[in-house]
């Protein structure tokens, strides 16, 4: 799952999509679960706009303050038992989301995940190979708090990854009876879905069956990387907290 990402710069995002920005938000650093976030949707004239958010889904069915909702909804599992265009195992925090319609595009400079290949969890960066701007799969939701608060909210979706070149090597292994290792096949390696540029408009405002049919791995060829530097108290060193 992601827990980490830097989005691009506001130029960047307007040269890259050229969307609305009513009120052009600050620059981001890069973005952990709860922290705000620029996202990509239409607005009701169809209009691309820029919208900055919660990064994490606060569901309706939330009447608390807002700081009282501390499940981690940053990441949106897809796999389900139903038919495709029903949408992922959307716990019920998703559901309305994906019925609505409510598709974003989140844009990103990098992604990481933790690398667990030398027994310790080693923060690694995913880009694209240019190293220019993509999109991922997102859904978003406008969650209207107890006290008239109006917040944007946003979440990734996530696929199994157990069969992906790069991202099959990511993340803790899980372990089955007795502490050994699960089989590849049956481990829970998950990855962000990178939405095309030519398919971008379909995400946003295509049918549910249209949209569904997106969701599939990045290819291997077309991602660049690596250990992601980290510094810690002004140390630069490799092992990310995760």
């Amino acid at each position: 799952m992601c827990n980490l990402y830097r989005p691009p710069t506001r130029e960047d995002i307007r040269q890259r999509w050229l969307p609305l920005m009513k009120s052009p938000p600050p620059e981001w650093s890069s973005l952990g679960p709860t922290q705000r976030g620029p996202f990509l949707r239409p607005n009701a004239e169809g209009q691309l706009e820029l919208v900055e958010g919660r990064w994490g889904i606060v569901p309706d069915f939330h009447k608390g303050p807002l700081k009282e909702w501390t499940v981690a909804t940053n990441n949106a599992r897809w796999e389900g038992k139903g038919r495709p265009e029903d949408g992922p195992a959307f716990r019920p925090t998703f559901v309305p989301s994906w019925r609505n319609g409510e598709r974003c595009l989140i844009p990103v400079d990098w992604f990481s995940e933790p690398n667990w290949e030398s027994g310790r969890p080693f923060a690694w960066k995913f880009q694209a190979v240019d190293a220019q701007p993509f999109s991922l799969a997102g859904l978003w939701h406008t969650w209207h708090g107890p006290d008239g608060e109006v917040v944007e909210t946003y979440t990734m979706i996530m696929i199994n990854a157990n069969t992906h070149p790069l991202m099959g090597r990511m993340h803790k292994p899980d372990l089955g009876p007795g502490g050994k290792v699960l089989p590849l096949h049956l481990q829970d390696k998950r990855m962000a879905v990178v939405i095309d540029s030519a398919n971008e408009d379909t995400w946003l405002r295509g049918s549910k069956q249209s949209a569904a049919a997106l969701i599939r791995h990045w290819p291997a060829e077309i991602m660049r990387d690596g250990p992601m530097p980290v510094v810690v108290n002004g140390d630069p060193y490799t092992m990310d907290l995760f």
